[in-house]
């Protein structure tokens, strides 16, 4: 008799059904472990609705030292080997660890009761644990730390046991904690949200948060030179990452939120939308049959718009923060109904009772863009690893830059004989291609390192040294390349870029919206599909996930019904007293003066009411990681496509926004476009577990990336260094990366041919003037200019508009049109004030970071697509801002 035939066979019949594990299960795992397919093999167990229950019963069922050793260290390396189903697998694990039966038996690895093979899988168990997306992994993170674990993994000389205990150490590298944790000065206590382990943070904040003091902490940048603090440094620096753009982005809230803080409604208008009690404001005048279309209208679409933060007010108090979530079927409405989250476990159980018994309820709407720091927090709080941490944080002097896997060899020995070459017939371009020395230095700088930079002033050819990279990288690598610049406008012309020198469209994807008409075609959106067939195995998993998620909803439906009702019965009471208030319990103690029991029974009712609410955080927050894990299930058929590109196109927000998908994509080389102008967040966050290689592109000489809180810049001088961009730091500190392309650097440039010889300005002597006057300027309250050093008022001169306006009509009559000019001021304030100048005889077509300040201060409408108009347009921007304006 065939014995591996009637293992597959008991196997088999198990998981149908029709044999019961309960007496085979030694047979069961035998079976399993030999089936030929570890990936069907795993698909099979979760589609069978006996398989996951089977599992679980067989694992645990022998203890012994000798089952640890044997066929209990088989199943785990047999299951690991299917690594490439993603959360199937992870279905599997997470029953075999649950209940820990199995697994706190395997963790006796720290009495060395393993063999040399159990030890090497149990290492590689742990990593993988670890490394699990979307599960909470602190109980394995707090296992591998536990120094009888680590030291074992640590000394152990068995390579495969060594390399993955490499990457447990990098792994909890990120969550290490600091000495500067125990000083005073250290994280936690200062109010309701602050916490010393940065990942417990609530994104938007609370209320307590808002109303604090106290200065918040966070590092200084030579944090990252502190050779004293390697150990930390990984956990310090993505700690330190998040608690800087975190108050970059309150120091804007606050500023909103101060005339409600103050109740100073003078101070500063009210910015965004308002609705109190029922009545919606912005829909007030509008017919029932047009409301739809009204949300629908440019305009429209700003109005409560999806994730924009808002501020709940109850009786004059400001009760919490959260987001609005945009829901149109439910905005139409008579009443209409918004949907308002609250986030963050602090901010529900104090705002829920409030609600349900104030009078007098106000929702007020600010302009802070949460939904743009939002994904980059989410993000940082998640990450594992940092990849190419040695060239990001760890750099010494004297250590060279490290090369990419591979080296394309048949590019770079050419061209570095001959940097003159045209390199047409190496990379297939439609046309002849020759290189000035500074590029083919950078190109080849490109592609021998794995971290390079390149950089120069504008019309030196950086992006299109980076479309010949992404070409090279296209034709003679294997591996995705993902694509990140700061605006839309710069992705689409890089995107454009790449399809001009001759990489196909069907290996692109672009992710994200507002893609122009060159490359609209590439949006994920409009990509053709190819039918998505999920497996049997993943569609129980999805049922499964429906069939929980209804039970949460009925769940939450019942418990929050009772809340409303706010019927607590005295059983209940006697109940909570008993468990919660034990010196009452024994004989129901009544205090001696009526209104101590008055008080004593309103302190039950609350706290049993309390009870409620935490009821309804538990189960919300249940569903909504139920609906959330749906979520993924059904965007796998997106992540099919993504795998099928071999460039992936998005902005640095779209890049932790599309994070998950990305990730399943697994791009080994990350390539930026504007990278001095790149917040140091936006980039690392955009670096995948599988990152191997990284190319930043941009000019640090240039502009900063933009921040709100001037505190924090460079430019203050208190060593916190927000601005500074990765690509600055990178220059600073390892000279090395870029030292082979400073000839594209300012000293040694020169004027291209096609800027020369233009003709001369038509009605001026001179094509330079320089206009010195003496009439002073004032201030501009209404605006905190934060590109003047954080000001909390801004310049505007009266006199210099009138006399730019005189200009420009003089220019319009040497026979310019308006769209050939452009209005550049340092000020805010100014630029309002051009703005109302221009409006009476032509459009001003403003930069829209320009025109969200302008929108902040109150000033401006919510910036809407320009109507068709017979006026002519002029272009207006700050200085700041000049390099994104387009022409």
């Amino acid at each position: 008799m065939d014995r591996k035939r009637q293992l597959n066979k008991r196997f088999l019949d198990i998981l149908s059904g029709s044999t019961d594990v309960e007496r085979h299960k030694a047979l069961f795992l035998e079976g399993l472990s030999l089936q030929d397919d570890p990936a069907a093999c795993v698909s099979k167990i979760v589609e069978s609705k006996h398989g996951l229950s089977a599992v679980q019963q067989a694992i645990r069922h022998d203890l012994s030292t000798r089952f640890m050793n044997g066929l209990g260290t088989n199943v785990i390396n047999y299951l690991l080997r299917a690594n490439d189903v993603g959360d199937i697998l992870d279905t599997v694990l997470l029953h075999i660890l649950s209940p820990p039966i199995f697994w706190n038996t395997f963790c006796e690895f720290e009495k060395g009761n393993l063999d040399e093979n159990a030890e090497s899988v149990f290492a590689q168990f742990l990593a993988y644990l670890l490394r699990m997306e979307n599960t909470d992994t602190s109980c394995y993170r707090d296992r591998a730390k536990q120094p009888s674990i680590f030291n074992r993994l640590v000394g152990s000389d068995h390579p495969e046991v060594r390399a993955a205990t490499n990457l447990i150490k990098e792994i909890l590298s990120t969550a290490s904690v600091t000495s500067a944790l125990s000083t005073p000065e250290g994280p936690g206590g200062r109010h309701d949200n602050d916490f010393m382990n940065f990942r417990d943070i609530s994104i938007v904040p609370t209320v307590n948060e808002i109303q604090c003091t106290k200065k918040a902490f966070y590092r200084h940048a030579s944090l990252l030179d502190d050779p004293t603090a390697k150990e930390t440094r990984i956990a310090d620096y993505l700690d330190n990452t998040f608690r800087l753009l975190r108050a970059d982005m309150l120091y804007q809230l606050k500023e909103e939120l101060q005339p409600i803080l103050t109740k100073d409604n003078k101070k500063k208008r009210q910015r965004g939308t308002v609705i109190e009690g029922l009545c919606v404001r912005r829909l007030q005048n509008i017919k029932d049959s047009d409301r739809m279309t009204a949300l629908k209208d440019p305009r429209g679409s700003k109005f409560l718009s999806y994730q924009s933060l808002a501020c709940l007010i109850a009786d004059g108090q400001l009760l919490t923060l959260g987001t609005i979530l945009r829901v149109e079927d439910l905005l139409v409405k008579k009443p209409p109904a918004v949907v308002f989250q609250i986030c963050g476990e602090a901010s529900f159980v104090k705002a829920l009772p409030k609600l349900n018994t104030a009078k007098e309820v106000k929702l007020v709407q600010t302009n802070t863009a949460i939904y743009s720091f939002e994904p980059v927090f989410r993000v940082l709080q998640t990450m594992k690893i940092v990849p190419l941490a040695e060239e990001i944080l760890f750099w010494e002097n004297g250590i060279p830059i490290g090369s990419p896997s591979i080296i394309i060899s048949k590019i770079t020995i050419l061209l570095a004989r001959n940097p003159s070459m045209d390199i047409q017939p190496l990379l297939g371009t439609q046309t002849p291609i020759k290189l000035d020395q500074a590029q083919a230095v950078s190109l080849l700088t490109g592609l021998n390192q794995r971290v390079s930079l390149i950089q120069g002033p504008p019309g030196t050819g950086k992006s299109f040294i980076g479309a010949l990279l992404a070409k090279a990288l296209h034709d003679f690598f294997d591996q995705t390349i993902l694509v990140v610049c700061y605006t839309n406008h710069a992705l689409d012309q890089f995107l454009e870029d790449l399809l001009e020198i001759g990489i196909p469209g069907s290996s692109i994807a672009r992710l994200g919206g507002r893609a122009n008409s060159a490359v609209s075609q590439l949006s994920l959106k409009n990509q053709t599909k190819e039918k998505f067939l999920r497996s049997n195995a993943a569609w129980t998993i999805i049922d499964n996930l429906k069939e929980r998620a209804d039970f949460l909803r009925d769940v939450l439906e019942t418990t929050f019904r009772g809340f409303l009702a706010s019927d607590i019965s005295f059983e209940d009471m006697l109940t909570y007293i008993e468990f919660e208030d034990t010196d009452y319990s024994d004989a129901f103690r009544v205090p001696e003066s009526m209104d101590g029991m008055i008080r004593k029974l309103a302190d039950w009712k609350l706290a049993v009411h309390r009870s409620l609410v935490d009821d309804i955080w538990k189960h919300g927050r249940d569903y909504d990681e139920c609906q959330d894990e749906l979520s993924r299930k059904f965007s796998e058929s997106s992540v099919a496509v993504l795998k099928q590109k071999r460039i992936i196109g998005c902005t640095t927000t779209g890049a932790a926004k599309y994070t998950e998908d990305i990730r399943a994509a697994s791009p080994g080389v990350l390539l930026v476009e504007e990278a001095g102008e790149i917040l140091e967040s936006h980039i690392i966050t955009a670096l995948g577990k599988n990152t191997t290689q990284m190319i930043l592109i941009g000019d640090h000489k240039q502009l900063r990336p933009k921040v709100n809180n001037y505190e924090l810049t460079v430019e203050k001088e208190e060593g916190y260094d927000l601005n500074r961009s990765l690509f600055e730091r990178l220059h600073r500190i390892r000279p090395e990366i870029s030292a082979l392309i400073r000839e594209l650097a300012y000293p040694g440039l020169t004027d291209a041919p096609k800027t020369q010889n233009r003709d001369n300005i038509r009605g001026i002597q001179s094509n330079v003037v320089f206009v010195d006057h003496n009439q002073d300027e004032d201030d501009e309250k209404r605006i905190s200019d934060r590109g003047d050093g954080g000001s909390l008022t801004s310049k505007r001169n009266q006199f210099e508009v009138d006399m730019v306006m005189k200009i420009v009509h003089y220019l319009l009559q040497q026979g310019y049109r308006s769209e050939n000019i452009v209005l550049l001021t340092p000020y805010l304030g100014q630029l309002s004030a051009l703005r109302d100048a221009i409006k009476k005889d032509a459009d001003a077509l403003m930069n829209k970071l320009d025109s969200g300040e302008l929108t902040r201060a109150g000033l401006l409408a919510s910036p809407t697509p320009p109507a068709k108009s017979q006026k002519t347009r002029i272009r207006l921007a700050t200085i700041g801002l000049c390099n994104a304006i387009h022409f």
